[in-house]
């Protein structure tokens, strides 16, 4: 039987699960300490793509100022999607999106995570969601 070959992506998982595994052990549970891990994993794998995340890049859409935790953007400058983060309090499906949708956040690429999950929307679907 074949061992399949570890990727950079499976090093950089690795990584993200290691960083939440340090703050953990320090009791460090909200936003601010775990979303540190997913923004370095986000920045790290955007890089393969020759993508930048620019953390809290304020954005003004349909009137209304909004800030996601994220926002990716390719070597033009153009955006190719948004990461918001939440502590695992927050339930993902019912309470964030559907306030992030209201405050007129885009929902044409972004994925919402919490450490536990991560819901994805692409082209206004719903793409993915993972626990």
């Amino acid at each position: 039987m074949a061992i399949a070959k570890r990727t950079k992506l499976d090093t950089l998982i690795d990584r993200y699960y290691a960083r939440l595994a340090e703050f953990g052990v320090q009791f460090a549970l909200h936003e601010g300490a775990v979303s540190e891990a997913f923004q370095t994993l986000l920045a790290d794998a955007a890089r393969s793509h020759h993508w930048t995340l620019i953390p809290q890049l304020t954005d003004k859409k349909a009137g209304k100022h909004i800030r996601p935790d994220g926002t990716l953007k390719d070597i033009f400058g153009l955006v190719r999607g948004h990461w918001e983060t939440k502590d695992t309090k927050a339930n993902l499906t019912d309470d964030v999106v559907a306030k992030k949708t209201k405050k007129g956040y885009p929902l044409g690429d972004i994925i919402f995570e919490d450490t536990r999950e991560a819901f994805l929307i692409s082209r206004i679907e719903s793409a993915l969601f993972i626990n």
